[in-house]
């Protein structure tokens, strides 16, 4: 957002929940939104150690690859579809009216696996209960797969 972090172990502390922000860890399978927890900060090293999801083992994070992760304590509820996660708070404002709808509202609230709060202006509430965004999604896939489209050659 504009503002310059600079990263350091010292930021880390042993239980910390991240998140690959960049993708840049492919070489381990590991993918933009892959959330981790921070198993050991080595200051003599300037590196942490780091238990990604779906990642059997550790993995070491030196001090120039920082700016790849980000702390998750908090993250969107898009970031989150696919996740279980034991508690949620899924936050709703009439802010950001255009976003708001059933679908929205059903993933926030499903990833709990134990508990699922949610916080709501009533007309966010209102809104993302009655407005259905599943014909909203603006692909061409259903016309090209009846034929209605070609795809394009390119040279």
């Amino acid at each position: 957002y504009g503002i310059a972090q600079y990263k350091t172990v010292d930021d880390y502390y042993f239980g910390d929940y991240i998140v690959d922000d960049a993708g840049e860890m492919k070489e381990f399978d590991l993918f933009n939104g892959t959330m981790g927890v921070v198993e050991v900060v080595n200051v003599n090293e300037n590196s942490i150690l780091v238990k990604f999801e779906g990642f059997d083992g550790y993995i070491a994070i030196d001090s120039n690859e920082l700016s790849n992760i980000d702390l998750a304590y908090a993250i969107t509820i898009h970031r989150s579809q696919g996740m279980s996660i034991p508690n949620t708070l899924t936050l709703l404002d009439y802010g950001a009216f255009k976003l708001l709808s059933k679908q929205l509202l059903y993933t926030g609230m499903t990833r709990a696996s134990k508990k699922a709060v949610v916080l709501s202006e009533h007309n966010a509430l209102y809104t993302a209960i009655k407005t259905d965004a599943s014909g909203l999604r603006r692909t061409f896939l259903g016309d090209f797969l009846n034929g209605n489209l070609q795809p394009i050659q390119l040279n």
